[in-house]
């Protein structure tokens, strides 16, 4: 990979600049064509990002402060 992953939990994309990504597969990504990759599974896994937690700080994760 030639840059910084993006962050993908609480993803700030909309589906619509999200299904361009998936679509165009920008930089060392690949692309998905709707023959791959349907509308309606571009559109739930765009909801599922949007619903994960955000990043949180190592101090509140307990198993890191053993």
């Amino acid at each position: 990979m030639n840059y910084p992953a993006p962050p993908l939990a609480q993803m700030q994309h909309s589906l619509e600049v999200f299904s361009v990504l998936l679509r165009a597969g920008p930089n060392d990504m690949p692309a998905y064509a709707e023959s791959v990759l349907s509308d309606k599974d571009a559109a739930d896994i765009h909801a599922f990002l949007r619903s994960l937690p955000g990043r949180r700080a190592a101090k509140d994760m307990p198993l890191l402060n053993q």
